[in-house]
């Protein structure tokens, strides 16, 4: 529970009470002691409590963060099932497979867009966010098997090697 500090200001300075909670001297005519005591009502219902339609677009926005990061992180996993099922029952060409990753991650950038606009982020920059954590993670990967595969099926030396030889 969030609580707010309140000022007391006072006209009458001569009489004073003492807080029941915290035993400081308050003006007579305060409502509040500095601890947030109301004066008139018991400890329980004295503190101040936040506005509950703030509380709740708070609690909503972390509840739609929260669901935003599961869905980050659950789509590349989603894609390596898929790719494991591919390979299991035979369909385990390359350009399947880059094709399946490139479905994978366009579909994560739908829903990294959408998830962002949910949250009351604009187009471009929930854009601008999907393409920062999806680019690298899009374009590296794909060249880097396929080069696996054209060194394998070639039969490309390393660098390292070629300069060993000379």
């Amino acid at each position: 529970m969030r609580k707010k500090q309140f000022k007391i200001f006072s006209k009458n300075r001569g009489n004073v009470k003492d807080c029941p909670k915290c035993n400081k001297e308050n003006p007579n005519d305060a409502e509040y002691c500095s601890c947030l005591y109301r004066f008139g009502e018991d400890e329980t219902t004295a503190l101040i409590e936040e506005d509950p339609s703030k509380k709740a677009v708070r609690e909503e926005r972390q509840r739609k963060f929260i669901i935003f990061c599961i869905t980050i992180f659950m789509v590349p996993v989603i894609g390596i099932v898929l790719t494991a099922i591919l390979k299991k029952t035979g369909m385990d060409s390359p350009a399947l497979m880059i094709s399946v990753g490139y479905l994978e991650r366009f579909f994560s950038m739908f829903l990294i867009v959408w998830f962002a606009n949910r949250l009351g982020y604009s187009i471009a920059i929930s854009l601008l966010l999907s393409a920062i954590i999806l680019v690298p993670y899009m374009f590296w990967f794909p060249f880097a098997v396929l080069f696996m595969k054209y060194a394998s099926l070639q039969k490309v030396k390393p660098v390292a090697s070629i300069i060993e030889t000379k």
